[in-house]
Protein backbone atom coordinates (compact mmCIF):
# COMPACT_ATOMS: atom_id res chain seq x y z
CA UNK A 1 0.00 0.00 0.00
CA UNK A 2 0.94 3.40 -0.89
CA UNK A 3 2.45 5.38 1.97
CA UNK A 4 0.32 8.76 1.75
CA UNK A 5 -3.14 6.12 0.78
CA UNK A 6 -2.47 4.59 4.29
CA UNK A 7 -1.72 8.24 5.78
CA UNK A 8 -5.70 8.82 4.26
CA UNK A 9 -7.48 6.27 5.33
CA UNK A 10 -5.91 6.64 8.85
CA UNK A 11 -7.01 10.49 8.96
CA UNK A 12 -10.73 10.09 7.53
CA UNK A 13 -10.80 6.69 10.03
CA UNK A 14 -9.61 8.98 13.04
CA UNK A 15 -12.07 11.78 11.45
CA UNK A 16 -15.05 8.74 11.32
CA UNK A 17 -14.58 8.27 15.21
CA UNK A 18 -14.41 11.84 16.22
CA UNK A 19 -17.88 12.59 14.21
CA UNK A 20 -19.06 9.47 16.17
CA UNK A 21 -17.82 10.22 19.46
CA UNK A 22 -19.33 14.07 19.02
CA UNK A 23 -22.86 12.51 17.97
CA UNK A 24 -23.06 10.53 21.08
CA UNK A 25 -21.64 13.09 23.77
CA UNK A 26 -24.36 15.17 24.97
CA UNK A 27 -21.94 18.18 25.47
CA UNK A 28 -22.07 20.49 22.52
CA UNK A 29 -23.84 23.62 24.62
CA UNK A 30 -23.30 23.43 28.15
CA UNK A 31 -23.59 25.91 30.93
CA UNK A 32 -21.26 27.94 32.43
CA UNK A 33 -20.77 26.80 36.50
CA UNK A 34 -20.78 30.01 38.30
CA UNK A 35 -23.82 31.25 36.60
CA UNK A 36 -26.62 28.62 37.75
CA UNK A 37 -26.73 25.90 40.55
CA UNK A 38 -27.56 23.26 38.31
CA UNK A 39 -25.25 22.48 34.95
CA UNK A 40 -27.07 21.89 31.38
CA UNK A 41 -25.80 19.70 28.94
CA UNK A 42 -27.00 19.97 25.52
CA UNK A 43 -26.19 17.36 22.48
CA UNK A 44 -27.86 16.39 19.45
CA UNK A 45 -29.15 13.48 20.55
CA UNK A 46 -29.83 13.60 24.39
CA UNK A 47 -30.03 16.27 27.22
CA UNK A 48 -28.86 16.01 30.92
CA UNK A 49 -29.31 18.35 33.61
CA UNK A 50 -27.73 17.88 37.31
CA UNK A 51 -29.25 20.21 39.83
CA UNK A 52 -27.78 21.19 43.08
CA UNK A 53 -24.86 18.46 42.66
CA UNK A 54 -27.84 15.46 42.66
CA UNK A 55 -27.34 12.76 40.26
CA UNK A 56 -27.25 13.47 36.63
CA UNK A 57 -30.82 12.90 34.52
CA UNK A 58 -30.55 12.68 30.61
CA UNK A 59 -33.19 12.89 28.01
CA UNK A 60 -34.18 12.93 24.48
CA UNK A 61 -34.17 16.53 23.60
CA UNK A 62 -36.70 18.11 21.45
CA UNK A 63 -34.59 19.61 19.10
CA UNK A 64 -35.36 22.36 16.54
CA UNK A 65 -35.15 21.89 12.84
CA UNK A 66 -31.91 23.56 12.63
CA UNK A 67 -30.27 20.56 14.68
CA UNK A 68 -31.92 18.26 12.45
CA UNK A 69 -30.58 19.14 10.02
CA UNK A 70 -27.25 19.26 11.79
CA UNK A 71 -27.53 15.52 13.09
CA UNK A 72 -28.74 14.74 9.39
CA UNK A 73 -25.80 16.11 7.99
CA UNK A 74 -23.71 14.62 10.37
CA UNK A 75 -24.91 11.12 10.10
CA UNK A 76 -24.49 11.16 6.25
CA UNK A 77 -20.83 12.46 6.84
CA UNK A 78 -20.18 9.18 9.17
CA UNK A 79 -21.45 6.78 6.59
CA UNK A 80 -19.60 8.54 4.16
CA UNK A 81 -16.61 8.48 6.08
CA UNK A 82 -17.24 4.66 6.66
CA UNK A 83 -17.86 4.20 2.96
CA UNK A 84 -14.25 6.10 2.27
CA UNK A 85 -12.16 4.05 4.62
CA UNK A 86 -14.09 0.86 2.92
CA UNK A 87 -13.01 1.83 -0.43
CA UNK A 88 -9.32 3.50 0.36
CA UNK A 89 -8.86 -0.55 1.68
CA UNK A 90 -10.65 -1.85 -1.39
CA UNK A 91 -8.48 0.09 -3.81
CA UNK A 92 -5.37 -2.42 -3.12
CA UNK A 93 -6.84 -4.62 -5.23
CA UNK A 94 -9.30 -2.21 -7.46
CA UNK A 95 -7.65 1.00 -8.56
CA UNK A 96 -11.12 2.63 -9.84
CA UNK A 97 -11.81 2.12 -5.82
CA UNK A 98 -9.65 5.05 -5.06
CA UNK A 99 -12.03 7.47 -7.49
CA UNK A 100 -15.26 7.09 -5.37
CA UNK A 101 -13.22 6.48 -2.23
CA UNK A 102 -12.21 10.33 -3.08
CA UNK A 103 -15.68 11.25 -3.95
CA UNK A 104 -17.25 9.98 -0.67
CA UNK A 105 -14.60 11.78 1.03
CA UNK A 106 -15.41 15.00 -0.75
CA UNK A 107 -19.24 14.41 0.26
CA UNK A 108 -18.64 14.03 3.71
CA UNK A 109 -16.41 17.41 4.11
CA UNK A 110 -19.19 18.89 2.55
CA UNK A 111 -22.14 17.97 4.93
CA UNK A 112 -19.76 18.24 8.09
CA UNK A 113 -19.11 21.67 6.82
CA UNK A 114 -22.80 22.00 5.91
CA UNK A 115 -23.53 20.77 9.25
CA UNK A 116 -21.06 23.66 10.82
CA UNK A 117 -22.68 26.18 9.29
CA UNK A 118 -26.31 25.36 10.42
CA UNK A 119 -25.32 23.90 14.01
CA UNK A 120 -25.37 28.11 15.32
CA UNK A 121 -28.75 28.81 13.94
CA UNK A 122 -30.48 27.09 16.35
CA UNK A 123 -28.90 29.35 19.21
CA UNK A 124 -32.50 30.59 19.55
CA UNK A 125 -33.97 27.71 21.43
CA UNK A 126 -35.46 28.41 25.43
CA UNK A 127 -32.35 26.30 26.40
CA UNK A 128 -30.23 28.22 25.42
CA UNK A 129 -31.64 31.81 24.38
CA UNK A 130 -29.60 32.71 22.40
CA UNK A 131 -29.88 33.99 19.09
CA UNK A 132 -28.78 32.60 15.75
CA UNK A 133 -24.50 32.64 15.28
CA UNK A 134 -24.54 34.02 19.03
CA UNK A 135 -24.51 32.20 22.32
CA UNK A 136 -25.74 34.01 25.07
CA UNK A 137 -22.79 34.76 28.39
CA UNK A 138 -24.38 31.93 30.48
CA UNK A 139 -23.70 29.40 27.98
CA UNK A 140 -20.39 27.62 25.97
CA UNK A 141 -19.41 25.53 23.23
CA UNK A 142 -18.90 21.98 24.95
CA UNK A 143 -15.99 19.15 24.18
CA UNK A 144 -18.38 17.78 21.48
CA UNK A 145 -18.51 20.78 19.04
CA UNK A 146 -14.63 20.70 19.53
CA UNK A 147 -14.13 16.99 18.82
CA UNK A 148 -16.47 17.61 15.40
CA UNK A 149 -14.53 20.74 14.68
CA UNK A 150 -11.45 18.64 14.78
CA UNK A 151 -13.16 15.63 12.54
CA UNK A 152 -13.53 18.60 9.78
CA UNK A 153 -10.13 19.59 9.89
CA UNK A 154 -9.06 15.64 9.80
CA UNK A 155 -11.91 14.77 6.91
CA UNK A 156 -10.54 17.96 5.07
CA UNK A 157 -6.33 16.76 5.25
CA UNK A 158 -7.15 13.62 4.56
CA UNK A 159 -9.20 14.55 1.00
CA UNK A 160 -6.09 16.28 0.44
CA UNK A 161 -3.80 13.70 0.73
CA UNK A 162 -6.34 11.47 -1.40
CA UNK A 163 -6.51 13.80 -3.73
CA UNK A 164 -2.89 13.13 -4.03
CA UNK A 165 -3.28 9.36 -4.43
CA UNK A 166 -5.78 9.50 -6.98
CA UNK A 167 -3.80 11.87 -9.07
CA UNK A 168 -3.03 10.66 -12.60
CA UNK A 169 1.09 10.54 -12.97
CA UNK A 170 1.69 11.84 -16.34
Amino acid sequence: MDKLLIVSCSLFFVADIFAMASILNPMWIISRDSDFPDKMQLGLVSQCVTVFGRDTVCSSPTLSSEWIMTLIFIICAIICLTATCCLLLLSERRAKALFYARLFGFIAMICMCLAAIIFPIGFYIDEIGGKPYRLPGSVRVGSSYVIFSLAIVLTVISELFAEKVCQPIF
